[in-house]
């Protein structure tokens, strides 16, 4: 059997065989891939989300007084992963709902966790550049000197919102 066509296609990321050019002073292969090919290919077979872990990647739980604690994790968004090693403490005020959520930023190039005053009813921003994963609800009565885990809904199992990062499948 003779092949009779042959086109290369894009694909990697395999070992560059020769330096063309260097980026702030570091050299740069032949077969160099950026961010955004790599996000696209591990997009490809990952869905966005937190991941699972042992249940408790970001989880949104009673912190000291008015604050919320989030616990470290890490999640899918785009292709692109995130990770936060040590919990992470939130002031909050009585008498207010708010939102709890990771926001990958593909035009600064940076994951934050934010939380959000939410009286007026928050939707997670889904934009070009934008991803929000919302982690937990909390509603803080009028009054309250503490937060407690009945205030506070965890919505990391929600995929409309956020849901849990896994392989993507056919179907």
């Amino acid at each position: 059997m003779a092949i009779i066509s042959s086109v290369n296609i894009d694909g990697g990321p395999f070992d560059s065989t020769s330096i063309v050019g260097t980026v702030n002073g570091i050299p740069k292969g032949d077969k160099a891939m950026n961010a955004a090919a790599l996000a696209d290919m591990f997009g490809s077979i990952m869905t966005d989300g937190v991941c699972p872990g042992d249940g408790n990647s970001f989880k949104v739980t009673p912190g000291d007084g008015l604050s919320v604690t989030v616990a470290p994790g890490k999640a899918w968004a785009r292709g692109r992963m995130c990770s936060m090693t040590s919990p992470l403490t939130c002031d909050l005020a009585a008498g207010h709902s708010y939102k709890v959520f990771l926001r990958l930023n593909t035009g600064e190039g940076v994951w934050s966790v934010l939380v959000y005053e939410d009286d007026a009813g928050y939707l997670p921003v889904r934009s070009s550049y934008i991803c929000d994963l919302i982690l937990a609800e909390a509603t803080v009565p009028s009054g309250a000197v503490a937060v407690t885990s009945q205030m506070i809904v965890d919505r990391r199992g929600n995929g409309e919102v956020c849901g849990y990062a896994g392989a993507r499948t056919v179907g």
